[in-house]
């Protein structure tokens, strides 16, 4: 039961488990890692002090066990099915947290970025929606800590911190994940805009830049786009769950909609996974209430690139700007209306119709409807709405 032994056990299991687990359920690992935790764990037990002392002649490194231990508990957490059966124990979240914290102090020193790299990508995945540990884990400390390495790291990254920068955002953006009005929607809303920010303004090449013989989705670009895709996915999940949320992010932080127009900027690549990002963001966005129209409809520049999105042949382009544009046109009917039939009849914001008709909106749905007439790509729901919406010009 000594720690020692286990240490070239856990590195082989590191390495291994990932792609089998867990088409080998009988592995008996969960007592093992809880004894393993607790030895590590600043809030160690009695117990766990014994078991820890039981090597006292020859202790192993503390680090190599943490680490080792760490990458077990990745690859372990990377399956649903143990996520849910083995990290149940809120030890394992805490034990998270402490590596979280511990790395996160050195993650400029040769070494340790990869260690930190691996305890953001185990929070991210104890922060998943069917994770035992995401409650333990939405806390102040933790996405505080989330957001001051994002932080750090959009100041300039050296290369083996970009990677680092992609685990952060995707950490963040299951945190953001129906988190509800609590005080973790609130911290994120408070500082994931200027974060973002900082993560595009670092992105974007001017047009003049741009030659035909040059792409910005190559090497390091490429981890720097996906790590703003996430964040916008964070955004885009901050922005769900009701008119309100979106009502309360887009007046409390304007910044947001220019960031999510240069994030649809026509200069980007083809492939660029920034757009349908962007594009998702904007439909909660669009669904939310008044606050959020009043917000979106003087945004002329913004709106133009969503019209012309509608043509764009790439998938899924066309289907989220359409969302928008339904988004936008859904008549929002009285508390009076009574029945379906009244609220379907309710009439649009005037003045929603009226920019959206001059950008030229009606024409470009009305071509993407006949293209998927032809060459299907809308659900029947999607045609219908696009139509019923159409009808309100």
């Amino acid at each position: 039961a000594a720690c020692r032994p286990l240490l070239p056990r856990l590195l082989r299991l590191a390495a291994l488990l990932s792609p089998v687990w867990p088409r080998q359920p009988g592995v008996p690992l969960r007592s093992q890692l809880l004894q393993l935790v607790s030895a590590l764990s600043s809030t160690a037990t009695a117990s766990a002090a014994t078991l820890s002392n039981s090597a006292s002649q020859q202790p192993p490194p503390p680090d190599s066990l943490r680490s080792a231990l760490l990458l077990l508990l990745h690859a372990l957490s990377r399956c649903a099915d143990s996520l849910l059966q083995l990290f149940a124990d809120p030890g394992l979240a805490d034990f998270a947290l402490e590596c979280l914290q511990r790395y996160a102090v050195s993650v400029a020193e040769d070494g340790a970025a990869a260690s930190a790299e691996t305890a953001v990508a185990l929070t991210g995945n104890l922060l998943l929606p069917h994770s035992p540990c995401r409650h333990r884990l939405l806390t102040e400390s933790c996405l505080s800590l989330l957001l001051n390495l994002l932080a750090d790291c959009c100041l300039p990254a050296p290369t083996r911190q970009r990677s680092l920068r992609l685990s952060l955002a995707w950490a963040l953006a299951n945190a953001a994940y129906d988190c509800g009005d609590s005080a973790a929607w609130q911290l994120l809303a408070d500082r994931l805009p200027q974060l973002l920010a900082a993560m595009l303004d670092e992105l974007q090449l001017p047009c003049t830049q741009l030659e035909p013989s040059v792409t910005i989705a190559t090497g390091d670009a490429t981890a720097d786009a996906a790590a703003c895709c996430k964040a916008l996915e964070a955004l885009r999940n901050l922005l769900a769950g009701g008119a309100d949320r979106a009502d309360r992010l887009l007046l409390a932080r304007p910044q947001l909609l220019p960031l999510l127009e240069s994030a649809l900027d026509p200069c980007l690549p083809a492939e660029s996974v920034l757009r349908p990002a962007a594009l998702a963001a904007l439909v909660n966005a669009a669904d939310g209430g008044a606050a959020a129209r009043l917000a979106l409809l003087p945004r002329e520049a913004l709106l133009l690139r969503v019209r012309d999105c509608l043509s764009q042949p790439e998938l899924p382009l066309p289907q989220l700007s359409l969302r928008i544009f339904t988004n936008l046109m859904e008549p929002r009917p009285n508390a009076e209306a009574a029945s379906e039939t009244e609220a379907d009849s309710a009439s649009p914001d005037p003045q929603c119709r009226s920019v959206l008709a001059k950008l030229g909106f009606p024409d470009q749905v009305a071509k993407l409807l006949d293209r998927s007439h032809r060459h299907p790509i809308l659900t029947a729901e999607e045609t219908h709405r696009a139509e019923r919406m159409l009808n309100l010009f």
